[in-house]
């Protein structure tokens, strides 16, 4: 199965969520990025809500059918585009569990710096790993990733 098929089966939709999870490696962090992102928000906003500035997040599908429930949302809400503006549902995580991040590092590091306490959230492409056995996470990692997966994540996606 191609990358872009594997996409689409494994794509969940968008939803906001708070930055505490979020889980990025820190390695490959580049300090300059994260200082330009801070002060351009500062300037003229995160704008978390531009398609452009969405981060891509691995969730466990029983996790993502959890936040869904305690929402009283399902999956359908979780499409990608919004008409007259309206925002991206809220999905909350339990504490002790973490979206493992593979795009927009930085964005979410520059984000931690800037935003306050009760405004601590960005919007986030969710995929699941996908229970086909043709599509592997890491064909769509591997397209969607420029930098180390942390041990967590690599757990998540080398588990069944």
């Amino acid at each position: 199965m191609d990358v872009i098929n594997c996409k689409r089966i494994v794509f969940q939709g968008v939803a906001r969520v708070s930055l505490q999870s979020i889980l990025f490696s820190l390695e490959g962090i580049d300090e300059d990025k994260v200082l330009r992102l801070t002060n351009t928000f500062l300037a003229e906003g995160c704008l978390r809500h531009k398609e452009m500035n969405h981060i891509t997040a691995l969730v466990d599908d029983r996790r993502l059918d959890e936040a869904l429930h305690k929402a009283n949302l399902d999956r359908g809400t979780l499409s990608l585009t919004k008409p007259n503006n309206e925002e991206h549902p809220m999905l909350t995580f339990p504490a002790n569990y973490t979206l493992c991040g593979l795009r927009g590092r930085h964005r979410i590091f520059a984000g931690r710096e800037i935003l306050v306490e009760n405004d601590r959230w960005w919007t986030v492409r969710l995929y699941v790993q996908s229970k086909s056995s043709k599509c592997t996470p890491n064909k769509f990692v591997l397209s969607l990733h420029r930098h180390p997966i942390n041990v967590n994540c690599f757990v998540f996606l080398t588990s069944n």
